[in-house]
């Protein structure tokens, strides 16, 4: 149940799935692939018919003997130019692409065989580390469950060593009342029982505790 654990495992599954994958590369290879595209440039400038310019222009003509002759007058007429809206440039410059290849491998200086064994010596490695990892849990768990009894009888002894005092206590406590020993054999009797009493509840949260560990090595959820 441990998340550690599991994670080993899959990346054992991992390992061995990549030399499969490693293999692949023996057998012929198969792509295929599209892609679409398109762009826009805000230097794109297209004719504006509603903005034209018009220029008269003159040309002068004279006779054999020098003198002018009526010229001729013709308009010569520029476009103006806006810039081409953004949508419309992606739709214009809309491309669509599709390719197909085939690689068939026939010498690649061994580097497949060698992608196999590199791959196989991983996963080798991940069993390695598995089983390290699965040795050493058992360890942890077995101390956990060591220092578990450890507590449990150590808080037993604490009750009974509790229990005694207290006991002690109240007979001190009775004779006190009754003039039969003095305040500082009753003083010395309740620091007795109240060192008891902490040793009682140090002993019981410990062992607490100690429980709560093995529920965690368990799966269990962790809770008071």
């Amino acid at each position: 149940t441990q998340p550690y654990i599991e994670a080993n495992d899959l990346r054992l599954k991992a390992a061995e799935k990549g030399i499969d994958v490693a293999r692949g590369f023996y057998y012929p290879q198969v792509s295929l692939g599209a892609s679409l595209s398109t762009n826009w440039s805000s230097f794109k400038t297209i004719i504006d018919p509603d903005n034209l310019t018009t220029v008269t222009r003159q040309f002068d003509f004279y006779g054999a003997d020098g003198e002018p002759l009526p010229p001729l007058f013709y308009d010569e007429v520029f476009p103006g130019f806006v810039q081409q809206d953004y949508w419309s440039q992606l739709n214009e410059n809309f491309g669509q692409n599709v390719n197909l290849s085939v690689t068939v491998p026939i010498f690649n200086r061994n580097s497949t065989k060698y992608s196999v064994e590199r791959a196989k010596l991983g996963a080798l490695n991940q069993i390695a580390t598995n089983d390290l990892a699965k040795q050493q849990l058992k360890s942890d768990v077995q101390s956990a469950l060591a220092e578990a009894k450890a507590a449990r009888l150590s808080y037993f002894a604490a009750e009974r060593a509790f229990n005694a005092s207290d006991a002690a206590f109240q007979n001190a406590e009775k004779r006190f009342e009754l003039g039969a020993i003095n305040t500082l054999e009753y003083t010395s009797s309740k620091n007795t029982r109240d060192r008891a009493s902490n040793d009682l509840i140090r002993a019981k949260y410990q062992y607490i505790f100690n429980m709560k560990v093995l529920d965690f090595y368990l799966g269990k959820e962790l809770k008071l």
